[in-house]
């Protein structure tokens, strides 16, 4: 593979794919029509399962001083790089339109731009705030907030796009839409 991949890769992976189900059934919870179907994410929950596993066999194997000094940045074995490289592909292929190459580095960008404005926000009106108007300082908090959370994500989003352009995913996934539409 050539690239170093670790624990902390496959687990911002996990985060941006958990908050996605999240968001999806809080649509759903409202009256939406789902946009995952119920199949894909078995299988998905199973492939989850055991890359988690196999995650966490790699990080057993460490010294307690490691694991507490670096919990998340444990290489990966063989073994995890599989199934990590199965889980990936078949991300790609339930879902090109959210976990593509393409399409993970438009939200990357999209949450960039989110980032930015929420503490370009916070900054004007945190300068604008005074004792006189008490309600700018907060909403400059509240943009604050907002801003870290978008960092949050937009690293998540980042090292999940670079995930899938290392595991050269993308190119077999196109080729298998192709062959399919």
């Amino acid at each position: 593979m050539g690239a170093y991949v670790n624990g902390f890769d496959v687990h911002a992976l996990g985060w941006i794919v958990t908050r996605d189900l999240l968001i999806e059934l809080a649509r759903t919870f409202v009256g939406f029509r789902p946009r995952l179907e119920r199949a894909g994410l078995d299988g998905l929950a199973s492939r989850w399962l055991r890359l988690n596993a196999a995650v966490l066999d790699d990080q057993r194997t460490r010294s307690w001083a490691e694991q507490l000094m670096s919990p998340r940045r444990v290489s990966l074995s063989d073994k995890s790089m599989q199934a990590l490289k199965a889980f990936v592909a078949d991300l790609v292929a339930f879902c090109p339109r959210m976990y593509g190459y393409r399409a993970l580095r438009g939200r990357c960008f999209a949450e960039c731009i989110q980032l930015v404005a929420s503490f370009l926000c916070g900054a004007v009106l945190a300068g604008y705030g005074s004792t006189d108007v008490p309600i700018l300082a907060r909403a400059s908090l509240c943009f604050f907030v907002l801003g870290c959370w978008s960092f949050a994500v937009t690293v998540q989003l980042c090292v999940a796009c670079r995930l899938v352009a290392r595991l050269g995913t993308e190119p077999a996934a196109r080729r298998r839409d192709a062959a399919t539409g």
